[in-house]
Protein backbone atom coordinates (compact mmCIF):
# COMPACT_ATOMS: atom_id res chain seq x y z
CA UNK A 1 0.00 0.00 0.00
CA UNK A 2 2.84 2.41 -0.08
CA UNK A 3 3.72 4.38 -3.10
CA UNK A 4 7.89 2.76 -3.07
CA UNK A 5 7.74 -0.66 -1.56
CA UNK A 6 11.59 -1.62 -0.87
CA UNK A 7 13.35 -4.28 -2.32
CA UNK A 8 11.94 -8.13 -1.50
CA UNK A 9 14.26 -10.17 0.11
CA UNK A 10 14.73 -13.26 -1.43
CA UNK A 11 12.05 -15.71 -0.94
CA UNK A 12 9.53 -13.38 1.55
CA UNK A 13 6.41 -15.07 1.74
CA UNK A 14 3.17 -14.16 0.57
CA UNK A 15 -0.62 -14.90 0.77
CA UNK A 16 -1.35 -14.10 -2.63
CA UNK A 17 -5.05 -14.68 -1.49
CA UNK A 18 -6.32 -13.26 1.37
CA UNK A 19 -10.18 -12.30 2.40
CA UNK A 20 -9.42 -9.24 4.85
CA UNK A 21 -10.90 -6.48 2.97
CA UNK A 22 -12.90 -4.87 6.04
CA UNK A 23 -16.88 -5.27 4.92
CA UNK A 24 -16.42 -5.87 1.17
CA UNK A 25 -16.79 -9.24 1.28
CA UNK A 26 -18.38 -12.53 3.72
CA UNK A 27 -14.26 -13.34 4.28
CA UNK A 28 -13.58 -10.46 6.70
CA UNK A 29 -16.88 -8.09 8.69
CA UNK A 30 -15.29 -5.30 9.66
CA UNK A 31 -11.82 -3.75 11.05
CA UNK A 32 -11.25 -6.12 14.28
CA UNK A 33 -11.53 -9.02 12.13
CA UNK A 34 -9.05 -7.30 9.73
CA UNK A 35 -6.58 -6.51 11.80
CA UNK A 36 -7.02 -10.33 13.85
CA UNK A 37 -6.09 -11.59 9.81
CA UNK A 38 -3.55 -9.81 9.22
CA UNK A 39 -1.82 -10.21 12.66
CA UNK A 40 -2.40 -13.97 12.05
CA UNK A 41 -0.53 -13.29 8.74
CA UNK A 42 2.53 -12.00 10.19
CA UNK A 43 2.95 -14.57 12.84
CA UNK A 44 3.25 -17.39 10.22
CA UNK A 45 5.72 -15.25 8.64
CA UNK A 46 4.00 -13.41 5.37
CA UNK A 47 5.91 -10.73 4.32
CA UNK A 48 3.00 -9.30 1.41
CA UNK A 49 -0.53 -10.28 1.40
CA UNK A 50 -3.04 -9.75 -1.36
CA UNK A 51 -6.46 -8.51 -0.35
CA UNK A 52 -9.00 -9.43 -2.06
CA UNK A 53 -12.83 -9.21 -2.08
CA UNK A 54 -15.15 -11.21 -4.36
CA UNK A 55 -16.60 -10.00 -7.70
CA UNK A 56 -19.44 -11.43 -9.32
CA UNK A 57 -19.94 -9.97 -12.92
CA UNK A 58 -23.46 -11.41 -13.40
CA UNK A 59 -24.93 -10.17 -9.88
CA UNK A 60 -22.48 -7.47 -9.04
CA UNK A 61 -22.90 -4.26 -9.73
CA UNK A 62 -19.15 -2.74 -11.15
CA UNK A 63 -19.17 0.48 -8.99
CA UNK A 64 -20.56 -0.48 -6.00
CA UNK A 65 -17.87 -3.33 -6.05
CA UNK A 66 -14.83 -0.83 -6.40
CA UNK A 67 -16.35 1.71 -3.56
CA UNK A 68 -16.41 -1.25 -1.09
CA UNK A 69 -13.03 -2.10 -2.55
CA UNK A 70 -11.81 1.28 -1.94
CA UNK A 71 -13.05 1.81 1.52
CA UNK A 72 -12.07 -1.41 2.39
CA UNK A 73 -8.68 -0.28 1.45
CA UNK A 74 -8.53 2.72 3.30
CA UNK A 75 -9.07 0.59 6.50
CA UNK A 76 -6.86 -1.56 5.35
CA UNK A 77 -4.35 1.65 5.16
CA UNK A 78 -4.76 2.94 8.96
CA UNK A 79 -4.57 -0.74 10.19
CA UNK A 80 -1.06 -1.26 8.41
CA UNK A 81 -0.36 2.45 9.61
CA UNK A 82 -1.00 1.90 13.26
CA UNK A 83 1.47 -1.31 13.08
CA UNK A 84 4.36 -1.91 10.89
CA UNK A 85 4.65 -5.45 11.62
CA UNK A 86 2.04 -6.50 9.60
CA UNK A 87 2.38 -7.61 5.81
CA UNK A 88 2.88 -5.49 3.33
CA UNK A 89 -1.00 -5.14 1.54
CA UNK A 90 -1.81 -4.71 -2.02
CA UNK A 91 -5.76 -4.73 -3.00
CA UNK A 92 -7.41 -6.49 -5.55
CA UNK A 93 -10.26 -8.42 -6.49
CA UNK A 94 -10.93 -11.91 -7.43
CA UNK A 95 -13.26 -11.59 -10.48
CA UNK A 96 -15.07 -14.46 -11.35
CA UNK A 97 -15.01 -15.75 -15.30
CA UNK A 98 -17.90 -15.38 -17.43
CA UNK A 99 -18.47 -14.73 -21.47
CA UNK A 100 -18.06 -11.67 -21.98
CA UNK A 101 -15.63 -10.37 -19.83
CA UNK A 102 -13.25 -9.13 -21.67
CA UNK A 103 -15.76 -6.19 -22.69
CA UNK A 104 -16.16 -4.85 -19.41
CA UNK A 105 -15.28 -1.07 -19.49
CA UNK A 106 -12.68 -0.69 -16.78
CA UNK A 107 -11.82 -4.54 -16.39
CA UNK A 108 -7.93 -3.13 -15.09
CA UNK A 109 -9.40 -1.89 -12.06
CA UNK A 110 -9.97 -5.59 -10.92
CA UNK A 111 -6.15 -5.68 -10.91
CA UNK A 112 -4.36 -6.12 -7.86
CA UNK A 113 -3.24 -2.56 -7.16
CA UNK A 114 0.08 -0.90 -8.99
CA UNK A 115 0.21 -4.76 -11.34
CA UNK A 116 -1.48 -5.95 -14.41
CA UNK A 117 -2.36 -8.81 -12.44
CA UNK A 118 -6.01 -10.24 -12.57
CA UNK A 119 -6.74 -12.74 -10.20
CA UNK A 120 -9.32 -14.39 -11.89
CA UNK A 121 -11.70 -17.60 -10.48
CA UNK A 122 -12.87 -19.93 -13.14
CA UNK A 123 -16.88 -21.20 -12.49
CA UNK A 124 -18.00 -24.76 -11.87
CA UNK A 125 -19.08 -27.37 -14.13
CA UNK A 126 -17.95 -27.44 -18.00
CA UNK A 127 -16.06 -24.97 -19.35
CA UNK A 128 -17.37 -23.35 -22.99
CA UNK A 129 -15.29 -22.41 -25.60
CA UNK A 130 -17.11 -19.29 -25.41
CA UNK A 131 -15.46 -18.63 -21.89
CA UNK A 132 -11.82 -19.16 -22.56
CA UNK A 133 -11.88 -17.33 -25.55
CA UNK A 134 -13.21 -14.64 -23.12
CA UNK A 135 -9.93 -15.53 -21.31
CA UNK A 136 -7.91 -15.50 -24.64
CA UNK A 137 -9.13 -11.90 -25.03
CA UNK A 138 -8.69 -10.73 -21.36
CA UNK A 139 -4.84 -11.86 -21.91
CA UNK A 140 -4.26 -10.61 -25.48
CA UNK A 141 -6.75 -7.56 -26.32
CA UNK A 142 -7.09 -6.09 -22.73
CA UNK A 143 -3.62 -7.24 -22.36
CA UNK A 144 -4.00 -8.46 -18.30
CA UNK A 145 -1.83 -11.02 -16.42
CA UNK A 146 -3.99 -13.73 -15.65
CA UNK A 147 -3.80 -15.69 -12.62
CA UNK A 148 -6.56 -18.75 -12.24
CA UNK A 149 -7.35 -18.40 -8.42
CA UNK A 150 -7.34 -21.89 -6.18
CA UNK A 151 -6.79 -24.07 -9.48
CA UNK A 152 -6.79 -27.39 -7.37
CA UNK A 153 -10.58 -27.33 -7.61
CA UNK A 154 -11.21 -27.32 -10.97
CA UNK A 155 -10.90 -30.99 -13.06
CA UNK A 156 -7.41 -31.42 -13.57
CA UNK A 157 -7.72 -32.22 -17.07
CA UNK A 158 -9.49 -28.76 -17.40
CA UNK A 159 -7.36 -26.68 -15.48
CA UNK A 160 -3.69 -28.79 -17.44
CA UNK A 161 -5.36 -27.39 -20.90
CA UNK A 162 -4.96 -23.74 -19.39
CA UNK A 163 -1.53 -24.24 -17.50
CA UNK A 164 -0.01 -25.59 -20.84
CA UNK A 165 -1.37 -22.83 -22.09
CA UNK A 166 0.33 -19.93 -20.66
CA UNK A 167 -2.13 -19.12 -17.84
CA UNK A 168 -0.46 -19.41 -14.25
CA UNK A 169 -2.00 -20.48 -11.20
CA UNK A 170 -2.48 -19.90 -7.61
CA UNK A 171 -2.94 -22.82 -4.97
CA UNK A 172 -4.26 -22.78 -1.32
CA UNK A 173 -2.24 -23.76 1.15
CA UNK A 174 -4.94 -26.10 2.36
CA UNK A 175 -5.17 -28.16 -1.00
CA UNK A 176 -1.23 -29.92 0.20
CA UNK A 177 -3.32 -30.91 3.39
CA UNK A 178 -5.53 -33.43 1.38
CA UNK A 179 -5.20 -37.19 1.00
CA UNK A 180 -4.66 -37.53 -2.56
CA UNK A 181 -4.46 -34.79 -5.32
CA UNK A 182 -1.00 -33.75 -3.53
CA UNK A 183 1.49 -35.01 -6.14
CA UNK A 184 0.11 -33.80 -9.25
CA UNK A 185 0.39 -29.65 -7.61
CA UNK A 186 3.89 -30.60 -7.23
CA UNK A 187 4.24 -31.83 -11.12
CA UNK A 188 2.47 -28.40 -11.57
CA UNK A 189 4.89 -26.66 -9.59
CA UNK A 190 7.98 -28.73 -11.11
CA UNK A 191 6.83 -26.96 -14.54
CA UNK A 192 6.72 -23.46 -13.83
CA UNK A 193 3.13 -23.21 -13.71
CA UNK A 194 2.55 -22.65 -9.63
CA UNK A 195 3.32 -18.39 -9.34
CA UNK A 196 1.74 -17.80 -6.16
CA UNK A 197 0.42 -19.99 -3.17
CA UNK A 198 -2.47 -18.44 -0.86
CA UNK A 199 -4.64 -19.13 2.54
CA UNK A 200 -8.06 -17.89 0.79
CA UNK A 201 -8.73 -17.03 4.48
CA UNK A 202 -12.00 -16.32 5.05
CA UNK A 203 -12.82 -15.29 9.22
CA UNK A 204 -9.81 -16.16 11.60
CA UNK A 205 -11.14 -20.18 12.12
CA UNK A 206 -8.26 -21.79 9.62
CA UNK A 207 -6.06 -19.16 8.99
CA UNK A 208 -2.62 -20.20 8.08
CA UNK A 209 -2.30 -23.80 9.85
CA UNK A 210 -1.75 -26.19 6.45
CA UNK A 211 0.88 -23.50 5.69
CA UNK A 212 3.40 -26.30 6.98
CA UNK A 213 2.18 -29.19 5.00
CA UNK A 214 2.32 -26.71 1.91
CA UNK A 215 5.81 -26.21 2.01
CA UNK A 216 6.49 -29.75 3.09
CA UNK A 217 4.88 -31.05 0.06
CA UNK A 218 7.16 -28.62 -2.18
CA UNK A 219 10.07 -28.86 -0.73
CA UNK A 220 12.09 -25.49 -0.13
CA UNK A 221 13.20 -24.80 -3.45
CA UNK A 222 10.22 -25.02 -5.51
CA UNK A 223 8.42 -23.09 -2.21
CA UNK A 224 10.65 -20.42 -2.69
CA UNK A 225 10.83 -20.29 -6.78
CA UNK A 226 7.26 -19.43 -5.96
CA UNK A 227 7.70 -16.85 -3.52
CA UNK A 228 9.93 -15.22 -5.81
CA UNK A 229 7.32 -15.47 -9.08
CA UNK A 230 4.76 -14.18 -6.86
CA UNK A 231 6.87 -11.07 -5.96
CA UNK A 232 7.09 -10.55 -9.43
CA UNK A 233 3.65 -10.63 -10.40
CA UNK A 234 3.30 -8.28 -7.56
CA UNK A 235 5.86 -5.49 -9.38
CA UNK A 236 8.59 -5.73 -6.41
CA UNK A 237 12.29 -5.75 -7.12
CA UNK A 238 13.68 -8.95 -6.41
CA UNK A 239 17.55 -9.14 -4.88
CA UNK A 240 19.49 -11.60 -5.69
Amino acid sequence: MSSMPPPVKHAMMIDFHAHVQPGADHGCTGSDMAQAQLTLARDAGMGALVAVSHYYPMRDDFADHLRRRERAASKLQAIAAADASLPRVFCGSEVTLCPGLDRLDGLENLCISRTNALLVEMPSGKWSTKLTDTLERIRYERGLDILLAHAERYDAADVEQLLMGGYPCQLNFDAFARMFGTRRLRTWAQKGWVHALGSDIHGVQVGYKHLPKAQKVLGRQLTEEIWMQSARLLGLEVKK
